[in-house]
């Protein structure tokens, strides 16, 4: 019977359309402040490693605060990074 075959070949779409609308509104994705933070600090210690570690002043391969310990080049409000 066609019908009962393209009743079942439907009904996995269905079942994932109808889970996304009613469980969409009910995720709510939550980041670890704390990780959020060091998240720069990371991706511009690997940007110095992948530089080849150039000569500047006060920058680290693993850790430092680029923003408190003055790192040259690099421009901040507060504690966050905008501009290098």
């Amino acid at each position: 019977n066609l019908m009962g075959i393209l009743e079942l070949s439907l009904l996995p779409w269905i079942t994932l359309v109808l889970t996304v609308l009613f469980y969409m509104p009910f995720c709510h994705g939550y980041t670890y402040e704390q990780d959020a933070s060091l998240l720069p600090v990371y991706a511009i210690n690997y940007l110095y490693v992948a530089l080849g570690l150039p000569p500047l002043p006060e920058w680290t391969s693993l850790g430092g605060d680029p923003c408190n310990d003055g790192w040259q080049g690099v421009e901040c409000v507060n504690s966050n990074i905008t501009a290098m």
